[in-house]
């Protein structure tokens, strides 16, 4: 299961026969929402409908995390699509808003869907 503690912001996998019982203590101390589960219950939260998603998601954050999976740096990424490194930098900063035209270059240059980077 994945779990987000909003307050210190943690995420927490668990996995294995104490899941639950570790799970039950750290509710005791924190706020957790529950992103998914081994079980079908209704706990669960969907990632897109999770507070932190909703608050703390951006397209920028998206494409930064994109751009960390690809083991990128902004300089690199942005001689892929032909910006410079302060552009790539205003789009994960939110300085600039993503448009559909820039996601399809970066999207290109990534080997990504450019739905990807909105949330």
């Amino acid at each position: 299961m994945l779990a987000v503690v909003k307050k210190p912001h943690t995420e927490i996998t668990l996995q294995g026969a104490g899941a639950e019982e570790v799970l039950r203590h750290i509710r005791t101390k924190f706020k957790v929402e529950l992103l998914s589960s081994d079980k079908d219950d209704e706990a669960t939260l969907r990632v897109r409908d999770s507070e932190y998603w909703q608050s703390q998601v951006s397209s920028g954050s998206l494409l930064q995390g994109y751009r960390l999976k690809h083991g990128l740096t902004q300089n690199k990424l942005g001689e892929r699509v032909g910006m410079s490194q302060v552009m790539v930098s205003d789009y994960e900063t939110g300085k600039r808003k993503l448009s559909m035209k820039a996601a399809l270059k970066f999207a290109q240059g990534l080997g990504e869907k450019p739905e990807k980077f909105f949330p």
